[in-house]
């Protein structure tokens, strides 16, 4: 047992958190999940493989025996539903261009909480909606930096 997913019982965040399905997760036979998407969007673990997380259950809320059990699943990536809580992804390995998105991203938004790795200007901040806001469906907003092409779609979309 990991206590990976446990940890978020009594929390805030326990009603929206989802088992993710890992980078390397093995996919079933059949499964939908494009395989370059493991380890960005969450699953269920079926002993044998991961399969993405069915729509009936996308909108449920997490329980606490749920999040005990996951502990037990092959995977410590914790993805968090979206609608309430806004993710700010900066997708960029220019370092002094992400520390800019976040510094205008803190200043228009306020703080937030950070994740990211070490050695990569890569993050995201994590921002949750005021009580009673609507919720937010997926946006993506993505620019060119001067001197790319702006024909080309984004590397990341």
């Amino acid at each position: 047992m990991t206590g990976v997913f446990s940890r978020y019982i009594g929390t805030p965040y326990q009603p929206y958190i989802r088992a993710g399905i890992p980078p390397d997760g093995v996919l079933v036979a059949g499964s939908k999940i494009e395989p370059e998407k493991r380890g960005k969007v969450p699953g269920l673990w079926g002993g044998n493989g991961w399969v993405g997380l069915p729509r009936e259950l996308q909108d449920r809320l997490t329980t606490p025996s749920a999040l005990t059990g996951w502990d037990d699943w092959p995977t410590e990536n914790v993805a968090l539903r979206g609608g309430h809580f806004l993710g700010i992804d900066i997708d960029t390995d220019d370092a002094m261009l992400a520390e800019a998105i976040a510094a205008a991203a803190e200043r228009l938004l306020g703080p937030a909480p950070v994740r990211g790795r070490p050695g990569s200007a890569h993050c995201l901040l994590v921002y949750r909606l005021a009580a009673g806001a609507e919720p937010v469906r997926r946006r993506t907003l993505a620019w060119r930096l001067p001197g790319e092409d702006v024909e080309a779609p984004p590397a990341h979309l």
